[in-house]
């Protein structure tokens, strides 16, 4: 009975092999699983859901599913402004909501993660853009990197300034930062320099 129920289990496992790591209750169902196999399946942990419909194969106990999630939804998704901020170890305020950046004019997906939504300019959005890993997955999202992070909150008064110049005193202690570096990036963006170029020189 116990080597029935082995070989049962492992032709089970072989259908997954079929599907992407990121999969739709649809795209399962259309390999030819069945409902039944598929809730069994689910129950067991072979795979989790990351959303309403949504799937991920061998996610370790550490995934990010919200980053997974917007990875899935939204290709080309950005960590920005004070995420970014965050991941790069220049603030210690951890944002209530994910900052991610979108390039104007695409479609923002609904997410059971707490998102807002930034639209950046298409012409400037791949400037200091780097993929990351997602922890847990075999999944990469994009993340600005520490200079185009500090030139965006410039470009964003709204956004609290005290956690700007914060994040650029913390980024001048940092080896091999200098200013010319930040500046190099703040005048590839509209609005950036001169609120950057002030606060160096109050904090030099």
């Amino acid at each position: 009975m116990m080597k029935g129920r082995k070989a049962i289990k492992e032709g089970e496992n072989e259908l997954l092999t079929d599907l992407p790591y990121l999969f739709t209750t649809a795209e399962a169902l259309a390999k030819g699983i069945s409902s039944s196999t598929f809730h069994r399946l689910a129950q067991r942990g072979d795979f989790h859901p990351i959303a309403r419909g949504l799937y991920m194969q061998d996610a370790e106990g550490t995934a990010d599913l919200d980053l997974a999630e917007i990875a899935s939804k939204a290709p080309g998704a950005t960590i920005c402004l004070t995420s970014a901020l965050a991941e790069h170890d220049l603030s210690d305020a951890i944002p209530k909501k994910l900052h991610i950046a979108i390039p104007r004019g695409k479609w923002a997906p609904r997410t059971t993660a707490a998102i807002t939504w930034h639209r950046f300019d298409p012409e400037t959005f791949h400037i200091g853009r780097r993929e990351r890993p997602i922890s847990g997955t075999n999944l990469t999202i994009g993340i600005y990197t520490p200079e185009r992070t500090l030139a965006d909150l410039a470009r964003h008064p709204n956004l609290d300034q005290a956690e700007l110049i914060e994040g650029i005193r913390r980024w001048l202690r940092k080896p091999g930062n200098y200013p010319a570096n930040l500046l190099k990036v703040a005048r590839k963006l509209p609005g950036a320099r001169y609120r950057i170029q002030t606060i160096l020189e109050i904090l030099s």
